[in-house]
């Protein structure tokens, strides 16, 4: 009993001293941590500031893992701003006001906050979000940081406000869009046609949506120097056909005259037989040779048209399957360049986040060994200063047991009434916190579930508009195969067309050889009836008529030399002219191909440069970024470590100064000890064995028990208190021994051998029990770790240390 009673003061005065301990420390920061989202995914690279009486006190960045965290000194009021470039900046004010002396320097909680940001959309107010989004402060009641539960409703209702305001804007941004890619596509079919006109103001239109952007502005340009090349062009052609159709006229009118010199000549010479057959022979033949060149000409026509019209085909098709190449090629080479880039970032971010899970694996590593460290220096010097403690207290003890014994009493007592109080005022605040927990849960869940079903929404409207679209495209595509085959069909009519009109012309140059053949055979006939009265009639001018044929052969001779000479210079000056406009022609193709070829060769190079400096200052961007993460985590870890030391240092101090302290009052009780004199020991001695005495005879056993040990303890080897312990030892066993005896069998009968451990979470503290049923003898150990920090073991409800509890209850 002496025994167990020694370990109950002791315990409370270990306990108190520690408390003590605790109330002199340093008050530690408050530890901020949390991470930055935008739709579930992690933001990286976020700006923190940390402002206090307006300035800025420090900074962080999110992490790898959109991670962060950062320490507030305590007594404080911070406003805490979150920015990264394009999106909206967040705002939230911590205070670590008010927090307990009692629990300044433990580090009792974490603030934990989670910071969703969105990107900045043109258009939009959000100037309600200046003011912080959440309040911080520490509640005394619940003993850690919480929230404006009122005001964070009220800002809520705002932020509402701007998402209602932003879905008005997204889906003007969203008509745009569709109107710019709708005009954009429109403007590249026309170009792939060769309708530059219309292409033009398709991309003017595109442009009218979306001014910056650069395909249009390129395709402006592109089609500015085409539409002129083609005025030039047309000029040009409508020049050489003016300039044609003057020399055809010239040519008519020429052959007009040549023609009329002829009926002239012919109406001459239409009494001369020899004459007219020469010349009747002579336009025969001249005739044949018009209808041979005519249709050679014709001949050769058709096949330049059809030649022409295959050449234009197949540089259609050849170009068409330039683009689609060089399409393809850029498609290919984009998305090699997208997944090279893609690998390379997921190589570096796997390389990073291995690295900084081994970095964040060896300092746990570390922390827990020095952790370890720690509890075992700090479990042996605190059972040496047990040990220390426990034999100057005992001695201590033994001397004043009788003068405290009552004192004892009282403030177990009160003890015991302030615990009650205070374990249901911690029920009543444990299920405070499980309402409001629910409550905000709740509330939780609700919005989430409106935040699915309207992202679930918005993508149902977005695979209705992306459907719509690739119906609109897919109409669109089936109506340009449509005009192809339309076109395909006209030029194949007007192939058709040609060839009728050849075949007529042909029909119609023997129909008119057959009405030339007719006349002359009519002009024969005439010719042969005449022929005798002409002869008869014109004998006597025969040499007339010699002279006269001589002269008409040789006018004749020279005119149709003349014409036929005429005839081939124009024939080739015609040849000519075809073969200059269609080398013209040939060379201008050529070097619209080289030109266009050139144009999207520098494009593509532009595009892979951009591309290229792009990775680049990203890559740049990326390393200072990592450089100035790893500097900042090196020196949050310096300073991590720099706080440390000097929280142990201090904590070691403040112990060894307690050490010296309890030292020193142990020898300075001894001492005084040493001084009271034999006389003064008599008088206590008497009077303890006095009242053990009152006590024995009132059957007050326990309280007789301790004054008898009281008067061993002065006068060692008493044999009357010996004999008088000894009955009172004999008294209380008989009733102890049977509750005992009962006790054993009710946990016996219920616990099997070995080990058997139950965990009872109360108001503010968490009860480890564990039965030891062993050699068919059952212990009960008890574990108490209270939401403060403190520890406290029991074995059979004696006090115990918590490295005993452990070893002694160890599976």
């Amino acid at each position: 009993m002496l025994t167990r009673f020694i370990r109950t003061i002791l315990f409370i005065v270990v306990f108190t001293q520690s408390v003590s301990n605790l109330f002199f420390a340093q008050a530690l920061p408050i530890k901020v941590e949390g991470d930055v989202t935008e739709d579930d995914r992690s933001v990286v690279e976020v700006a923190i500031q940390v402002v206090c009486n307006g300035k800025v006190t420090s900074t962080a960045i999110s992490d790898a893992k959109g991670e962060y965290k950062f320490h507030l000194p305590q007594g404080k009021d911070y406003y805490i701003v979150f920015t990264k470039e394009g999106y909206v900046p967040k705002r939230f004010n911590v205070s670590t006001r008010n927090i307990p002396k009692e629990l300044e320097a433990y580090e009792f909680s974490t603030l934990t906050a989670r910071v969703v940001l969105f990107k900045k959309l043109e258009g939009v107010d959000y100037s309600a979000l200046n003011d912080p989004m959440v309040k911080y402060f520490f509640n005394p009641k619940k003993q850690e940081f919480d929230y404006d539960v009122g005001y964070l409703n009220q800002m809520l209702t705002k932020l509402e406000t701007i998402k209602e305001a932003e879905k008005i804007v997204k889906a003007k941004i969203h008509d745009a869009d569709v109107h710019y890619h709708n005009a954009e596509k429109a403007g590249d079919r026309a170009f792939e046609r060769k309708e530059y006109q219309e292409s033009m103001l398709k991309y003017k239109e595109a442009l009218s949506i979306k001014p910056k952007e650069i395909h249009p502005q390129a395709q402006i340009a592109v089609l500015t120097k085409l539409i002129a090349d083609d005025e030039l062009h047309r000029k040009e052609l409508a020049e050489k056909l003016a300039k044609e159709k003057l020399d055809a006229d010239a040519a008519k009118a020429k052959a007009q005259a040549e023609k009329l010199a002829k009926e002239k000549l012919l109406n001459d010479a239409k009494h001369n037989a020899d004459s007219l057959a020469a010349i009747t022979k002579r336009e025969e033949y001249r005739l044949a040779k018009e209808k041979a060149e005519q249709a050679a000409k014709a001949k050769f026509e058709a096949e330049r048209l059809a030649k022409q019209k295959a050449d234009i085909a197949n540089k259609d098709k050849l170009e068409a399957e330039r683009l689609a190449k060089e399409k393809t090629d850029q498609a290919a080479k984009a998305k090699l360049d997208a997944e090279l880039l893609a690998k390379e970032k997921s190589e570096a971010e796997a390389a990073r986040n291995k690295t900084e899970q081994e970095r964040i694996a060896k300092e746990k590593a570390d922390l827990l060994a020095k952790q370890k460290a720690e509890e075992d220096r700090l479990a042996k010097e605190k059972a040496e200063a047990d040990a220390i403690k426990n034999k100057a207290e005992a001695e201590r003890l033994a001397k004043e047991a009788a003068q405290k014994e009552a004192k004892a009493k009282i403030e177990t007592e009160r003890l015991a009434k302030e615990k009650l109080d205070l374990d249901a005022k911690l029920k009543a605040e444990a299920e405070k916190l499980v309402k409001e927990k629910a409550e905000a849960d709740a509330l939780k869940a609700k919005k989430e579930a409106e935040r699915l079903a309207k992202e679930q929404s918005e993508r149902a409207l977005k695979l209705k508009v992306e459907n719509e679209r690739l119906a609109k495209e897919k109409a669109e595509l089936d109506a340009a195969k449509a005009k192809a085959a339309l076109e395909e069909a006209k030029a194949k009519a007007e192939e058709d067309r040609l060839i009728k009109e050849f075949l007529a012309k042909e029909a119609k140059a023997k129909e008119e050889e057959a009405r030339i053949q007719k006349e002359k055979d009519l002009a024969e006939a005439a010719r042969l009836k005449s022929e005798a009265d002409r002869i008869a009639k014109e004998q006597a001018l025969a040499n007339r008529k010699a002279r006269e044929k001589a002269i008409n052969d040789s006018i004749k001779s020279k005119i149709e030399s003349d014409r036929i000479a005429k005839e081939k210079a124009e024939s080739d000056r015609l040849a000519k002219e075809k073969a200059n406009a269609l080398a013209l022609k040939e060379k201008q193709e050529a070097e619209r191909m080289a030109r266009e070829k050139q144009e999207a060769e520098a494009k593509l190079k532009a595009e892979n440069e951009r591309k290229a400096k792009e990775l680049a200052a990203a890559e740049a961007l990326k390393a200072k970024l990592d450089a100035e993460r790893i500097a900042k985590e090196k020196a949050d870890a310096d300073l991590k470590a720099k706080l440390e030391a000097e929280r142990i240092a201090k904590e070691q101090a403040a112990m060894e100064a307690a050490r010296l302290k309890a030292e020193a009052d142990a020898k300075a009780k001894a001492l005084a000890d040493l001084e009271i004199t034999n006389k003064t020991k008599e008088i206590a001695y008497k009077t303890a064995i006095a009242k053990g005495d009152d006590y024995f005879k009132g059957k007050k056993y326990v309280d007789a028990e301790g004054y008898y040990q009281t008067a061993l303890t002065i006068r060692g080897g008493d044999e009357y208190a010996k004999s008088r312990l000894m009955e009172c030892e004999k008294m209380l066993s008989s009733d102890a021994n049977q509750k005992t005896n009962e006790i054993q069998k009710k946990l016996l009968a219920k616990y099997p051998e070995g080990v058997t451990e139950e965990i009872v979470s109360s108001d503010g503290v968490l009860i480890i029990t564990r039965i030891l049923v062993k050699s068919k003898v059952a212990y009960v150990y008890e574990k108490k770790v209270f939401n403060w920090g403190g520890i406290a073991c029991f074995r059979d409800g004696a006090p115990i240390p918590e490295t005993v509890f452990e070893f002694d209850t160890k599976k």
